[in-house]
């Protein structure tokens, strides 16, 4: 039926609201028809805003993501442009749908606890279906709260909610046990979803392994070709690389297992900072460890002297030198003292000299022993020709006149020479009756005359 009312024998039909270009008409037809009395007035009014009015006709807004097959990444890009009343909206049609699957899961788990036999397997499959539903829209529902969080709407409830609604049961008895473990193993947040991170982490360290063996390989290639880089700074670019990609590589991987590393990060500058303040120390061995990479005093297999030890350079870090000394003892040296100190790199050349002193009597030849000692050094199958090897009379002692032999060898025949040099001119002095002599004193004893007349 459609009302009417009669304004002055003019009837106007009111089946439908009046769009907004139809207010202005209605109201020059009622001034048309010369609206005077009062009530009519007031009539005419309410009748323009009613029409005028934008909520009009309207239904109450709808949820338009309400869809459990969404994608996560979807979900989050719709829920962005929307407001806040509209996010909430989303946020309650999200959480009837929790509401419904949680009911299902109920009453599945209702009736594996009556039930016996085959029937509780079936149903077993069942709630495993049920319970990986329920995890989806309930994952999916936290994105919605996020959302309506970060849009200053207040989500503890629902959380609080989502947080009971998925809460498994308290298993009792082994069947209970069994099927509990079934439904997270199966579940897509539960035992699937901690494998696959799991497998994420571990495919993330071994792509850093990889990437930082092939840089590494690229730098070792690169660094041979330059020359002049020492093996210990080509070592240690070498072990940064590697190390630093397998850092960022676990940084990568620990996301993955849902832990956040912004504030992890945050701690470790923290850590570090506080760790740097208390190891004062070990940051000096640090920059002198820097220092010696820079200027390169010596390298890995040199034997030098240096902070009180001689021996071959068996490995270093940033912090600290190992040394193996002859007798093999391993030796670690912070780099501050090395550095702070004199560092004698014995072996940096491939020739050495061979210092040697011998001694005469002062009874024997001096030109026959100057012939035995160029004899037994030119013999020599490692002394070098190259430079010639010197051999003077160096000083008259106070019991031998003492010839300096100085003989060049390799670095690597040093001792060699040394000890087999020592060996033959004492044999040859021996052979030639040319006197070594030890030191000797003369002590004359006088007596006094008074000390005898006094006897």
């Amino acid at each position: 039926m459609v009302r009417v009312i009669s304004l002055r024998k003019k009837e106007i039909p009111l089946a439908r609201p009046l769009p907004h270009s139809e207010g202005g008409n209605m109201m020059r037809m009622l001034t048309k028809h010369h609206l005077v009395n009062l009530p009519g007035r007031f009539l005419a009014l309410w009748l323009l805003f009613t029409a005028l009015s934008p909520a009009a006709g309207q239904s109450p807004a709808e949820a338009v993501t309400t869809d459990a097959k969404i994608a996560p990444e979807e979900l989050a890009i719709r829920l962005r442009p929307m407001m806040r009343d509209e996010v909430g909206t989303e946020l309650k049609a999200w959480l009837s749908i929790v509401q419904t699957e949680a009911q299902k899961v109920a009453d599945l788990q209702l009736k594996i606890n009556a039930a016996n036999g085959n029937e509780v397997a079936t149903l077993s499959d069942e709630l495993v279906g049920q319970r990986s539903v329920l995890a989806r829209v309930s994952s999916l529902t936290k994105t919605v709260v996020a959302d309506f969080e970060a849009k200053g709407g207040d989500g503890a409830e629902a959380t609080d909610y989502l947080s009971r609604a998925q809460a498994l049961p308290a298993p009792s008895g082994i069947k209970a046990m069994t099927i509990t473990a079934k439904a997270w193993l199966f579940s897509r947040d539960g035992g699937g979803k901690f494998v696959l991170s799991l497998a994420a982490f571990v495919g993330c360290l071994m792509a850093a392994w990889l990437v930082g063996a092939i840089i590494a390989k690229i730098l070792k290639t690169a660094l041979n070709r330059v020359g002049r880089v020492s093996n210990l700074l080509r070592n240690f670019l070498i072990k940064s690389v590697k190390r630093a990609a397998l850092l960022i590589g676990f940084v990568i991987g620990i996301s993955y297992l849902g832990v956040n590393i912004g504030p992890l990060l945050a701690a470790i500058g923290a850590a570090g900072l506080v760790i740097g303040l208390a190891l004062q120390g070990t940051l000096s061995n640090f920059a002198s460890g820097i220092m010696i990479l820079l200027y390169r005093p010596f390298d890995v297999g040199d034997v030098i002297s240096a902070g009180g030890i001689t021996g071959k350079v068996e490995s270093m870090t940033l912090v600290s030198t190992v040394f193996l000394t002859a007798d093999n003892q391993r030796v670690v040296v912070p780099n501050n003292q090395i550095w702070d100190g004199v560092i004698t790199n014995i072996t940096a050349h491939e020739t050495r000299r061979v210092d040697l002193v011998f001694g005469i009597g002062y009874d024997d030849d001096i030109e026959k022993a100057l012939t035995v000692l160029r004899e037994v050094v030119t013999g020599h199958e490692l002394v070098l020709a190259d430079p010639d090897p010197v051999i003077r009379v160096n000083e008259l002692a106070d019991s031998s006149v003492n010839f300096v032999v100085r003989p060049w060898a390799k670095t690597s025949d040093y001792w060699e020479v040394y000890w087999g040099l020592t060996q033959q001119v004492k044999e040859r002095f021996d052979k030639e009756r040319i006197s070594i002599p030890f030191p000797q004193r003369d002590v004359h004893l006088i007596n006094a005359p008074n000390e005898a007349a006094a006897e």
